[in-house]
């Protein structure tokens, strides 16, 4: 009724009709939703604006401006910070004086106002050092690379996908490759030397990756987290790297793809350096199967007249190489002041308060669950009662006596006796007498039988029971 029977009601259907009949999921999630949260600033404007704009304008219009929210991602430091890098949360417990930051990461800030004390410094960068040291053991101890742990560990640790641009991380890898082999001696001396570490994601139930991951994290002195613009929602493994002090190389700017469609895309000459390289098949070694795969990546990127599509360089490789390489230029430049660079990691670790899973999840309660939090009451101390007291001073009660042997069953006793009397206690007086007149037989004690006329009662009853069948028998 809001719309009629127009363009804005079809974008709102669950059915599509065109260019194939289909079922709609994403409308439905919305529809049966309470709310929908873009997980990141950048994204939930994305989701508003675009993804689902005519839904948007929908809600706004019935007054439920509240129905599309964001709640950025975060990580805990329970696990990334503590159980990870416990040097790190040791320097934390020692500045701080408790463990408290664990449930509240803004006291870290507190912090800051010490980034450039010599002294925290110092204890700093031999955190990070046994972390990069742990990490080299481990790559070594594996066969996997011997690492120098005084080099710059620039870290990639993303799940494989062409918009998370591992490809653009490579390609500046060769072009400092290039660059080092164009060097003279001397001018390669001023490099700074680099460990570059590249890997996959794995399965969330695969342990001994979570083992590895958390090896790398702390290590890292660079993280890269260059997707392009707008495709990556709200990736986490930037706050754990940030978390342990490591510095980031990421993408910001929004406007890459509009440039790309006004036609202002040539291929930096560092870059076309590198295409060429691969080209002439020396990354190949002879495998032609390799070298054609090499050769389709670099032509399809060249199709520049189809930047920003599937038939060309989908996610702009070519147009931010540029920006790329000068990004990692001041990273080699600032490393080489180290109480430059350490005072940027002390600000950037203690400034992820945001970013802990404890704010997400406080916000989620309040904005989406609608519930408050219900701290765990502290444990009540008991003051002990009357009865409590009573029972503590009454004294404990004496040891069950050992059970007696039973006496021999008459060979006529049928096996479905009576239960036989228990005899009856003598008293105490007598028992001493008793015990006066019987001498003790020692070692071997022998269990006393039960008095005559007790036991001989069940016996003439069970004589007479067996006479009884006997006449019938004859009978």
């Amino acid at each position: 009724k809001m719309y009629g029977d127009g363009p804005k009601v079809w974008g709102l259907s669950l059915f599509q009709e065109e260019p194939f009949k289909g079922i709609r999921m994403g409308n439905i999630a919305v529809l049966g939703s309470n709310k929908i949260n873009g997980v990141a600033a950048l994204h939930t404007e994305i989701v508003k604006k675009e993804t689902f704009a005519d839904f948007y304008q929908y809600y706004l219009a019935k007054g439920e401006k509240d129905k599309f929210v964001n709640m950025t991602n975060g990580v805990t430091p329970r696990r990334w910070v503590h159980c990870a890098n416990r040097p790190l949360s040791d320097l934390y417990t020692k500045y701080l004086g408790s463990h408290k930051w664990l449930v509240d990461m803004n006291l870290l800030k507190a912090l800051q106002k010490q980034k450039n004390d010599p002294g925290m410094q110092k204890e700093w960068m031999a955190a990070k050092r046994q972390a990069k040291e742990r990490l080299v053991a481990y790559l070594k101890g594996n066969n996997i690379l011997d690492a120098d742990p005084d080099t710059l560990f620039d870290c990639q640790f993303k799940r494989i996908h062409e918009y998370k641009r591992q490809l653009l991380n490579c390609f500046y890898i060769i072009h400092r490759y290039l660059l080092l082999k164009q060097a003279s001696p001397s001018e390669r001396a001023k490099f700074q030397k680099r460990t570059c570490l590249i890997g996959g994601k794995a399965a969330p139930a695969y342990q001994n990756a979570k083992t590895i991951i958390q090896a790398i994290i702390p290590a890292s002195d660079i993280s890269e987290h260059i997707s392009t613009a707008g495709t990556e929602a709200s990736g986490t493994s930037n706050m754990k790297f940030v978390m342990n002090g490591g510095l980031i190389i990421g993408t910001m700017d929004g406007a890459n793809i509009e440039k790309a469609a006004a036609g202002t895309y040539p291929i930096d000459g560092r870059l076309q350096k590198v295409f060429d390289t691969i080209k002439s098949g020396t990354f190949s070694l002879g495998d032609d199967v390799a070298h054609g795969k090499f050769c389709g990546l670099v032509d399809k990127l060249c199709n520049i007249t189809a930047a920003g599509t599937w038939e060309g360089d989908r996610y702009l490789l070519i147009n931010d190489f540029p920006s790329y390489v000068a990004a990692q230029e001041k990273v080699d430049k600032t490393y080489a002041d180290q109480s430059k660079w350490c005072a940027l990691s002390i600000q950037a670790a203690t400034s992820m308060a945001q970013f802990s899973t404890d704010r997400t999840i406080s916000e989620y309660a309040k904005v989406i669950w609608g519930i408050e939090s219900s701290p765990r009451p502290a444990p009540v101390v008991r003051s002990a009662s009357k009865s409590d007291l009573k029972e503590a001073a009454a004294p404990a009660p004496a040891p069950a006596a050992a059970p007696k042997a039973e006496p021999k069953a008459s060979p006529k006793a049928s096996p479905k006796a009576a239960p036989k009397a228990e005899p009856k206690p003598e008293e105490p007086e007598k028992e001493k007498e008793k015990e006066k007149e019987e001498p003790k037989e020692e070692p071997k004690e022998e269990p006393k039988e039960e008095p005559k006329e007790a036991a001989k009662e069940p016996e003439k009853k069970e004589e007479k029971k067996e006479e009884k069948k006997k006449d019938s028998k004859k009978k």
